[in-house]
């Protein structure tokens, strides 16, 4: 007698191969996208806080020389005048996030006009420290750190504002 088909055990045996490389497949591609969408948001947070830091340097190399033109200077909040403007710039860290100001400051009684843009999210930590030298801002130090699944992105610049160099 001949036999066509299958017998059970065969078949059995057949769709459990099968369905271990479906699951298999299934579940390389659920890493895949876990892992493309951690990558995503490291680049994401890499690239807001790279233009960011970016465009406070430039900002920053801006910046007046005189002590008197600088106005605030704090943990959170830097502002100085710009003559060429006639306006008050400055940078607010707060709430891990920085914004751009600009506006009119009264260094007593705090801003009375601004406008104010965010520039970044996710940021942990923010500095702007200018060195005096006789009155007048020689260097500005700035930094700007930003953590996303627990590693810390930190960019660092020192601008030589005299000569308006970059180190």
């Amino acid at each position: 007698m001949l036999k066509k088909g299958f017998t059970l055990i065969e078949w059995l045996i057949s769709f459990s191969l099968v369905l271990f490389i479906v699951i298999s497949v299934f579940q390389m591609a659920a890493t895949f996208t876990k892992n493309f969408c951690v990558i995503s948001k490291k680049c994401d947070l890499c690239s807001e806080l790279c233009a960011a830091f970016d465009s406070m340097v430039r900002n920053l190399y801006n910046a007046p020389c005189l002590q008197c033109n600088w106005k605030k200077i704090g943990e959170k909040e830097v502002v100085w005048h710009n003559d060429h403007k006639n306006i008050d710039e400055g940078w607010l860290f707060k709430n891990e996030r920085l914004f751009s100001i600009k506006g009119l400051y009264e260094c007593g009684g705090g801003w009375q006009k601004r406008r104010k843009n965010l520039v970044a999210c996710n940021v942990k930590s923010f500095e702007i420290l200018p060195e005096y030298s006789k009155g007048i801002v020689s260097i500005i130090k700035c930094k700007l750190e930003g953590e996303i699944e627990s590693e810390y992105y930190t960019f660092k610049r020192t601008i030589a504002i005299r000569n308006r160099v970059l180190l």
